[in-house]
């Protein structure tokens, strides 16, 4: 489509004239964005079965008539892939903004964030009262009951529990005798719960193993270097792998003595929880 210029009809100066484009192309879906804490949901105006969303390269699944992208704070980059009315495949670049929650030590490159982002929608996690997440100060066992009892609904409200170190007015109370009576968890012989005791790769495997109920099939094969059968968490840690909860570190390991950060335990609770985020 051209924009006459000059006398009327082609001419020797401006030949056929200004090329002009269509401001929208022709089978351009329009989408529609609605953002809640720490996550957006984008769906179409028209039903568009062409289109496609990806996020750092990613292809977003959709999901009951939408696509959802979680995180924090912060403005993303999102590519939005379709067929016009002609055939023509085309990739466009839009931007998604969110303004909860918002973390002081958390930012929107962070490879945890958007794990973060999809628990704080679910209201499973809240940051601390200087408005930081803390994301590598390592979990303790209260902490890991509480974020569990809260991913399974349990009633959190404090109570007596079994353990003579954690009084009705801890924080966690409630969700540890939840845990307890669910057989999730257990204290010491001691009579002890140890609340402030940091947890180990390995041991949240087996809360997330029991919490979850997950299980192995005939085929679940031991991806990581340095977990054997003679491990007490190796029966716990074969269903996280089928699962897909855990991926290990890039040589090959999954470390199961190290302490998990409160990021680490963020992306177990969330691959647990739904396959849109891994």
């Amino acid at each position: 489509m051209t924009k006459d210029l000059g006398e009327p009809g082609r001419d020797p100066i401006f030949g056929k004239g200004l090329l002009q484009y269509p401001k929208i192309i022709p089978g351009t879906p329009e989408i529609v964005k609605q953002t809640s804490s720490g996550k957006v949901d984008i769906t179409l105006k028209t039903p568009n079965d062409s289109v496609s969303i990806w996020r750092n390269g990613i292809q977003i699944p959709k999901t009951n008539g939408s696509w959802s992208i979680y995180g924090v704070k912060g403005t993303y980059p999102v590519d939005i892939g379709y067929k016009t009315t002609n055939g023509i495949a085309v990739k466009e670049r839009t931007t998604i903004t969110l303004t909860e929650p918002n973390y002081t030590d958390v930012t929107t490159t962070q490879w945890f964030s958007q794990h973060i982002g999809y628990l704080a929608n679910k209201n499973q996690i809240a940051g601390y009262l200087d408005g930081s997440y803390k994301p590598y100060q390592v979990i303790t066992r209260a902490e890991a009951a509480t974020l569990l009892g809260r991913a399974l609904k349990f009633d959190g409200t404090q109570t007596n529990t079994n353990f003579k170190d954690v009084s009705n007015d801890s924080f966690a109370s409630g969700y540890i005798q939840k845990a307890v009576e669910a057989n999730i968890i257990t204290g010491y012989d001691d009579g002890t719960f140890k609340p402030d005791k940091t947890v180990s790769r390995a041991e949240m495997a087996i809360l997330i193993s029991k919490a979850f109920q997950l299980t192995t099939s005939a085929s679940t094969q031991n991806t990581f270097s340095d977990v054997s059968p003679s491990m007490a968490a190796y029966a716990y840690i074969l269903p996280t792998i089928e699962a897909k909860v855990t991926k290990g570190y890039s040589d090959g390991t999954f470390r199961p003595y190290e302490n998990m950060t409160r990021s680490e335990f963020a992306a177990f609770l969330t691959r647990v929880q739904t396959d849109e985020i891994q």
